[in-house]
């Protein structure tokens, strides 16, 4: 129901399906620190369940499960939240009010799907990438806001596109080839 400040130390997380951390609470959370939740330090399975949103300021891996109960998971620019599972059910309870708000790192298998529950601020914008030709871990992000403020030209489209949003785009970066 508070703040998370990781220093120094290790995080166990534990295994099996009760291994799970719940932000659970009505009031903002911020997951910070010095360390991250990284490598040993991972999670096996988080889930938010706070009306009012968690920020994370520092790198964090979910191994298996995100559950998106109540509010957004708010992922500040240059903290990498990575999903290291490939299931296309890796993430749960998805919707208009629960999204991740930032960069979202998801690992997907060649010729797999994968639906980003993507937003920013109050706006939804979850986008879907399919059949993926890379095995890897994807990165998406969603933008509420102009391309042009980006340094993307709306008028700048290539056949078949028809028309280039002009308050809204998204970030898709495919792994890198091997």
């Amino acid at each position: 129901k508070g703040d998370v400040n990781f220093i120094s130390g290790s995080f166990d997380a534990g295994f099996g399906v009760n291994a799970k951390v719940i932000f659970n609470g009505s009031q903002f959370q911020t997951v910070a620190g010095i360390q991250s939740f990284t490598g040993d330090n991972k999670f096996h399975r988080l889930s938010v369940n706070n009306s009012e949103g968690v920020l994370f300021t520092i790198n964090a891996d979910v191994a298996e499960v995100l559950t998106l109960t109540s509010g957004r998971l708010v992922v500040n620019n240059g903290t990498g939240f990575s999903i290291l599972n490939s299931s296309e059910a890796a993430i749960v309870g998805a919707s208009a009010t629960r999204y991740i708000d930032g960069p979202l790192y998801k690992r997907i298998n060649s010729g797999a799907s994968f639906e980003f529950p993507l937003g920013n601020e109050s706006r939804y914008g979850k986008i879907t990438v399919t059949n993926v030709s890379a095995s890897g871990m994807w990165r998406a992000q969603y933008y509420s806001s102009s391309p042009n403020g980006a340094g993307l030209s709306t008028g700048s489209k290539e056949l078949p596109v028809q028309y280039v949003s002009s308050n809204e785009y998204w970030n898709i970066e495919a792994p890198a080839a091997a």
